[in-house]
C-alpha cells in the first residue's frame, strides 16, 4: 500500500537507523521516530525535519521524479541518502506525515528505511473522521484513533460534543444527559424502540456519545490539545435545531413538539432556544478554540408544529435558524459547517422523498397529509461560505451539483470510500474531500465491527493516490 500513496518516488536501497541516532527536538516528531528500531551496524545517523523547501530540492524533484513541490497542500518530500534523512515540508503536518512515512517503511521492510527520494501530496484538502467524545474511562482509544488518522495522513477530526461535555453555565444538561442515556441503554433495542414508537419521525439517538456520561472541560481541552499539537484541525460538532435532545431533556419548554416525552427539536421561533444554545456554544468555543464549528442540522423532522411556528414556511424557518447561528459564529470569526441533506430536493431514483423534499402520506380513505414540509428552498436563503457536509452522495451523484453550482464548499460525510463511485470525476467537479463517521465508541473492536478501520485505510488511497480507480 505504502508506495501507492506517494505521488512519485525512486528508491535504490535500504538501511536501518543507527543506534544513538540524533532525534528531532519536537516531542511529537521524536515520539514517532523513536518507534523505529535501530541497529548497531551501519545506518542513518541523523534525521532532519525542515519546515521549508529550498529551490535545490525542487530541482532534485524535477530532475529525479519529473515533478515539483506544490506549496500549501500539506505535501512533503523525504530525501534519504548517505548518512542522513531529510524531510522537507511547508507545514508542520507535512513533517508529521514524513515522520510516519519512515515508520511505515520500518514496519514494511523489517525495520529498514528506503534510500532515495519520495514526494507526496494529497489530492484533496479535507481528510477527516467524525467521532463521538470518548467515555471518561476510555480516553486511550481516542488517542490511538488520532495516531491512526495521522499514520494514514488525515488532517481533520470532527468531534460531536452534545451532552457529553461539562457545561458550567448549565449543569442541568449533564445531569439530564446521564439519565437520558441510562434510559436509552437499558437494553440493546431501546434507542431504536424510542425512535420508532411515535407516529412522527424522530432523530436517531446518540446516547453512546461520551459513553453515556460526560467529560470535564479540562479533559476535553486535553484531547483537543493532543490533536492540535499534532497538526490536526479539530471541529466541534454542536447539534442544533435537530438532535437537540441533550438541550431539551432538561428544558422541554423549548421543544417544538410539546407532546414528545423525548423531544429532539427546539422551537426556532422561541428566543429562549438561542439563549440556551449560545450559552452552550460559548463554552464549546472556549474549550475547543475552533476555526470551524459544525452545527448539525440533519434529520430535521418536527417542522412548524408549535403555536409559534405553525403556518410559517418550512424553508424560511430552517434558513433563519441557520443564519442566526451562522451570524453568531461569524461574530467570533468562526466558520459554519452543517449536515446538508435538508438543503436539497432529494428524490431517490425510485421517486422516494428524502432530505429536504416534501413527504406526503396518503391514507386508505384518500386523505393526504404532509408529514414533512419541504425545506430545500433554504439552499438559496443561506450564506454561501457555509461548508456543506454531504452524506446523500450514494443516493444520487447529481445531488453534488446543487451545492457546487451555488459555490458552497462541499465535503462528503458518512463517507464510505470502498462504496464510493466516480471519485476522481467528483473531485474534479470541486468536492474537497470526505470523512467517514463512527457512531459509537472508539475501542478497536467497535471500529472494526462498524467498518471504520477499513474506511480509514481505504480512504487513504482516495485522498492520496493519483492512480486510484
Amino acid at each position: 500500500m505504502m508506495e501507492n500513496l506517494f505521488t512519485e518516488y525512486r528508491f535504490y536501497g535500504e538501511k536501518k537507523l543507527a543506534a544513538g541516532i540524533s532525534l528531532p527536538d519536537n516531542k511529537v516528531l521524536k515520539e514517532i521516530v523513536s518507534r523505529i528500531p535501530t541497529t548497531d551496524n551501519d545506518g542513518f545517523k541523523k534525521i532532519n525535519f525542515i519546515k521549508e523547501v529550498p529551490e535545490y530540492i525542487n530541482q532534485k524533484l524535477n530532475s529525479e521524479l519529473n515533478t515539483r513541490f506544490t506549496f500549501g497542500k500539506e505535501a512533503y518530500c523525504v530525501l534519504s541518502e548517505n548518512d542522513e534523512i531529510n524531510i522537507y515540508a511547508d507545514s508542520f503536518l507535512g513533517l508529521i506525515y514524513g515522520a510516519y512515512t519512515l515508520l511505515h517503511q520500518a514496519y514494511a521492510y523489517d525495520g529498514s528505511i528506503k534510500e532515495g527520494i519520495l514526494y507526496a501530496e494529497p489530492l484533496c484538502s479535507f481528510r477527516g473522521l467524525k467521532v463521538y467524545l470518548p467515555s471518561p474511562h476510555d480516553l486511550e482509544s481516542f488517542y490511538k484513533t488520532v495516531d491512526m488518522l495521522l499514520y494514514y495522513r488525515y488532517n481533520t477530526i470532527i468531534i460531536e460534543v452534545g451532552g457529553a461535555m461539562e457545561y458550567k453555565r448549565h449543569p442541568e444538561i449533564n445531569s439530564a444527559w446521564i439519565e437520558y442515556c441510562k434510559d436509552m441503554g437499558q437494553y440493546p433495542e431501546r434507542a431504536i424502540e424510542v425512535q420508532n414508537m411515535f407516529d412522527w419521525a424522530k432523530n436517531s439517538i446518540h446516547f453512546e456519545n461520551g459513553g453515556g456520561s460526560f467529560l470535564t472541560q479540562d479533559t476535553v481541552r486535553g484531547l483537543v490539545q493532543y490533536c492540535k499539537e499534532r497538526g490536526l484541525e479539530v471541529m466541534p460538532e454542536v447539534p442544533s435545531l435537530s438532535h437537540s435532545d441533550y438541550l431539551l431533556m432538561p428544558h422541554p419548554e423549548l421543544a417544538e413538539r410539546k407532546n414528545d416525552p423525548y423531544p429532539d427539536t427546539y422551537c426556532p421561533s422561541n428566543p429562549d432556544s438561542y439563549k440556551l444554545l449560545f450559552d452552550v456554544l460559548d463554552e464549546v468555543i472556549d474549550v475547543f478554540e475552533p476555526s470551524i464549528v459544525h452545527i448539525g442540522h440533519d434529520e430535521y423532522y418536527s417542522i412548524g408544529i408549535c403555536e409559534r411556528c405553525r403556518g410559517k414556511d418550512a424553508a424560511e424557518i430552517y434558513a433563519q435558524d441557520i443564519k442566526r447561528i451562522y451570524d453568531y459564529l461569524k461574530s467570533r470569526n468562526i466558520r459554519t459547517m452543517l449536515w446538508a441533506e435538508k438543503l436539497i430536493n432529494a428524490i431517490g431514483k425510485a421517486g422516494q422523498p428524502y432530505g429536504g423534499s416534501e413527504y406526503r402520506y396518503r391514507y386508505p380513505d384518500g386523505k393526504i397529509e404532509i408529514k414533512r414540509p419541504a425545506t430545500y428552498r433554504s439552499i438559496d436563503l443561506i450564506p454561501r461560505d457555509i461548508i456543506t457536509h454531504h452524506w446523500y452522495w450514494s443516493i444520487r451523484e447529481g445531488f453534488d451539483d446543487e451545492y457546487l453550482k451555488r459555490g458552497f464548499e462541499l465535503v462528503y460525510g458518512n463517507f464510505s470510500p470502498c462504496r464510493f463511485l466516480d471519485w476522481n470525476r467528483r473531485l474534479r467537479a470541486g468536492a474537497k474531500g470526505g470523512s467517514p463517521s463512527n457512531w459509537s465508541s472508539l475501542c478497536e473492536d467497535t471500529l472494526q465491527r462498524n467498518g471504520v478501520l477499513l474506511d480509514i485505510v481505504y480512504g487513504a488511497y482516495l485522498f492520496w493516490s493519483k492512480n486510484y480507480n
